[in-house]
């Protein structure tokens, strides 16, 4: 691909993000994002990376070393206030305590938004390289990346102070050059893959068991000399020293001041409490979830035809929701059960996990689904026209590089779907695959009814 047609599809994606992004109105942070607002004002303030309000309330563990939550949004945060301290005042008036909605706080840092910005449109233009190269078609990854904009996912992130903004940066990036890395065996590919999802585990740690199961592959296909991947232990070797360069300096870290390389401590269990209590669904209640948890009309439709015992704990708002009684009810037994954070996830893995294996499962099939529906009705089709792309993927030689594609990112929602309640925040990514079938299928019905000029044809493209 040449190099001016990153160049113009980053600057189309940078420009559709800014009106995305600047067009919104100022908002004030909310939830989640005053914890890592507090923890950077912490690395500012103390110079120590902290667990925030979960490091405990007494006094004594103020400022105390953490590893609750990962490191890169946080520091990414502390970064920009040394920079700017527009973005430092912004920090420090939130995580100091400011409701939501006051009028004393600075309002969004341009900077940050600016940076933030960027990311966005790296993503956006990580979908465009992926679709070009496994089309050939610029044509083909012009209409993905304007479906992808048209989503307004990765905007949605930049306006937001969240981990996202690092988690999918590093994700589309592992995406694209792992794409790269299959498609041209270049070494510097898989050099940037490892050191990409590297930094999408710094970021949101549930990445690291992404990074271990294509690290098993790599080398397994190695062994068994795979003639048609051809991999040899050079294209391993550059994958594995770059993700390790990248996680080495929080994992010594976490060495010398916990005494184990471990990324995070107590976080595991704080998220799988919320999964489990999924767990206690009744079997009409996991039948209507299919339905419930669809795209945009799921949860009107289950009103029109089911009774309400059987989606009303499905959703967010009533009070014995699933992810209610997962942080409240369910959170408070098993921490004194278990006898603290420290044995939390070991108890909860015992007795709801590998002690109901089967329920936990079954359960795990409509979680996953409803994290799979990003983009809304792209998503859905999306997942109608993959079987036909699939095909002509084969057809033309990029089978291997779809199905990573496809394989990578349904892996994570599935592990999203068994340790996670699953949103389809999660699972943004998604849009590169959906954005890609999609792009790929209107080009062939163009094509295949001649209303594009005879030289623009697409004839393997076409025979979709």
């Amino acid at each position: 691909m040449r190099l001016v047609g990153l160049a113009v599809a980053f600057c189309v994606s940078l420009l559709v993000v800014f009106v995305q992004v600047f067009g919104a109105e100022p908002r004030e942070p909310v939830a989640d994002e005053y914890v890592y607002l507090t923890i950077a004002n912490d690395l500012n303030q103390s110079g120590i990376f902290t667990d925030a309000w979960y490091g405990g309330v007494d006094s004594s563990q103020i400022n105390t070393a953490g590893r609750f939550f990962a490191p890169a949004y946080p520091l990414f945060l502390a970064a920009m206030a040394k920079l700017d301290p527009l973005v430092g005042q912004f920090i420090r008036c939130h995580a100091e305590g400011r409701i939501a909605g006051s009028k004393t706080c600075p309002t969004s840092p341009v900077s940050l938004l600016i940076a933030q910005s960027l990311m966005a449109a790296v993503m956006m233009t990580c979908v465009f390289f992926i679709a070009f190269t496994l089309s050939g078609s610029h044509l083909i990854a012009g209409v993905a990346l304007l479906l992808a904009l048209a989503t307004e996912e990765a905007a949605y992130y930049a306006g937001m102070y969240l981990t996202e903004n690092l988690a999918f940066l590093g994700f589309y990036l592992f995406l694209a050059a792992g794409v790269a890395a299959i498609e041209r065996r270049d070494v510097s590919a898989f050099a940037l893959a490892g050191a990409a999802i590297a930094l999408a585990t710094l970021a949101r740690p549930s990445y690291q068991y992404l990074l271990w199961v294509v690290t098993s592959m790599l080398v397994l296909l190695t062994v068994l000399r795979v003639s048609s991947i051809q991999l040899g232990w050079r294209h391993v070797i550059a994958f594995m020293v770059a993700a390790l360069l990248v996680l080495a300096p929080w994992t010594v870290r976490n060495w010398l001041i916990f005494g184990d390389p471990a990324l995070s401590s107590g976080y595991g269990g704080f998220i799988l409490v919320q999964r489990v209590a999924y767990n206690a669904m009744t079997w009409p209640e996991w039948v209507v979830a299919f339905v419930y948890w669809l795209p945009d009309f799921g949860d009107d439709l289950s009103q029109t035809l089911f009774n309400p015992k059987h989606y009303e704990r499905l959703g967010f708002n009533h009070e014995a929701s699933f992810y209610n009684v997962g942080n409240s009810i369910l959170m408070s037994e098993t921490l004194r059960l278990s006898g603290g954070r420290d044995a939390h996830l070991d108890y909860l893995l015992r007795h709801y996990v590998i002690g109901d294996l089967a329920k936990h499962v079954l359960v795990t099939i409509p979680l996953t689904l409803r994290g799979i529906w990003v983009g809304q009705y792209l998503s859905l089709a999306g997942i109608l026209l993959l079987v036909p792309v699939m095909c002509a993927m084969a057809r033309q030689k990029h089978l291997v590089s779809f199905a990573f594609l496809a394989l990578a990112l349904l892996f994570m929602a599935g592990l999203h779907g068994f340790v996670s309640v699953n949103v389809p925040r999660y699972n943004s990514p998604l849009i590169t695959l959906y954005a890609l079938i999609v792009a790929y299928s209107l080009v062939a019905i163009v094509c295949r009814f001649g209303l594009l000029p005879g030289k623009q044809r697409l004839a393997s493209v076409s025979e979709i």
